[in-house]
């Protein structure tokens, strides 16, 4: 029994050493005062009087990390606002800049391991050491590779962004080269493509397009974006992973954006991606391919599959307005107009459709006079242009910024009006209600 209760007494000292090490690990050496100063610190923090937190706050960052992750989150946002009080002051300026990279270290130090981890808080040490050291590209975008590596769909989309910028930096710097620029691009949007697929907040979809679309922008205008460099980044890239569908869209999508479509490689990816996923997206770029090849017939085609697979009005109307202009090479005037219409329908503020109307009757105006009688044939041809303007004046009615295009052409069509003498010698005059023959078949009004 004796034996017994020294176990228990042993143990029992064992258990309060462990907690009183632990106590003194998290509070430090004098807990009571640790406590009352991370007490003031929340309490100066809370009325936004930082220069009050100050001292509090430095008690508890050297003399106790980690009594709570708040010095740490709370302490970054505290010294920022200090050190933009300080900008005129270089000395300070840069002493409290040297402080908040170190609270980032001690962050990931002493709580590393939590969910917003290593790769979240050096995403933010990278924004911020940019945001306040612009020269420091190189430290910044080593921070910031990491974090978007780490952190993978999770990274926040403020250093998501800029690594892309860094990263162009470094491209003009030669720090990187165009390869690494393409591979940089590559990651991020494959990063940010797997957080808007798994994100279900609407506001926080739109966040993410944004971002999307920023980092595209700032890659597409880099050097490493001409036709070019992307044909010889992408070529040994496309020819390992032909059955990665990711790949083949960004790919496609890039090639597509710097008008890069009559090169080989985008034909190969476009064949590729609809063998993979026969989507409205991969046959219209299929379209593309076979319309820089002038096979018009099989252009036609995809064009057609693009808008029957196509769900979003807006851009079904733009693939029904590309098929129009297929038709158009090909001479399928009434059915290129039928399209044109279609795509009207789909998206009514376009003026670009209204335009090809107007040109598909201008194109066709000489052959649109079948009376035996040449004064009345001709007066028959120039009507055309009178249908012509109708379809130019609604196009800038619609879309005005078409205005200047559409009033030049206006102009020259015009001009090509029946005078007069000839619609007074064929029994017309101004203001009669008239139907233009031929394929056209629309009533307009008569003038001169």
């Amino acid at each position: 029994m004796k034996i017994k209760l020294l176990s228990v007494a042993f143990f029992t000292m064992l258990f309060f050493a462990s907690h009183l090490s632990n106590a003194q690990a998290k509070y430090g050496k004098d807990s009571v005062e640790t406590v009352k100063q991370l007490s003031l610190f929340n309490v100066y923090y809370k009325q936004k009087s930082y220069e009050d937190a100050l001292k509090p706050w430095r008690y508890c960052f050297k003399q106790a990390p980690e009594v709570h992750l708040a010095i740490y989150v709370n302490g970054a946002m505290m010294l920022k606002n200090i050190i933009e009080k300080y900008e005129k002051d270089p000395k300070l300026y840069n002493a409290y800049i040297d402080t908040l990279m170190l609270v980032y270290d001690n962050r990931i130090k002493y709580f590393g391991n939590q969910k917003s981890g290593k790769g979240y808080v050096l995403g933010r040490k990278g924004v911020d050491l940019l945001r306040y050291r612009k020269d420091n590209v190189e430290e910044g975008y080593g921070y910031l590779k990491e974090a978007v590596k780490t952190e993978g769909a999770d990274i926040e989309l403020a250093p998501a962004v800029t690594f892309m910028q860094a990263a162009r930096q470094m491209l003009t710097l030669a720090k990187i080269d165009n390869t690494e620029m393409a591979e940089n691009f590559l990651l991020i949007n494959g990063n940010l493509e797997k957080a808007l697929a798994k994100e279900t907040k609407p506001e926080e979809k739109e966040k993410i397009k944004t971002s999307i679309t920023n980092c595209e922008t700032i890659f597409s205008e880099s050097p490493a974006a001409s036709c070019e460099s992307l044909v010889q980044i992408f070529t040994p890239q496309f020819e390992k992973n032909k059955q990665n569908l990711d790949l083949l869209v960004k790919i496609s999508r890039l090639l597509t954006k710097k008008d890069c479509t009559d090169s080989d490689l985008f034909a190969q990816v476009a064949e590729s991606r609809y063998v993979l996923e026969p989507s409205a997206e991969a046959a219209a770029a299929l379209a593309q391919v076979f319309a820089k090849r002038e096979d018009l017939q099989k252009a036609e085609d995809y064009y057609k599959k693009a808008v029957e697979l196509e769900q979003i009005p807006e851009t079904k109307a733009e693939y029904l307005y590309k098929l129009a202009l297929i038709s158009r090479v090909d001479k399928k005037y009434s059915e290129s107009r039928s399209n044109a219409l279609e795509a009207i329908k789909l998206k009514p503020n376009w003026g670009d459709p209204y335009i090809l109307i107007a040109t598909l009757y201008a194109e066709t105006a000489s052959s649109c006079g079948t009376d035996s009688d040449p004064n009345i044939a001709d007066f028959q041809r120039r009507a055309v242009y009178w249908v012509a303007v109708d379809k130019l004046n609604q196009a800038k009615n619609v879309d005005p910024s078409v205005t200047e295009t559409v009033n030049s052409t206006i102009g020259r069509y015009a001009g090509m009006y029946p005078n007069v003498e000839k619609a007074f010698f064929v029994g017309h005059k101004a203001g009669e209600r008239y139907t233009v023959g031929c394929w056209i078949q629309e009533t307009t009004t008569i003038r001169f």
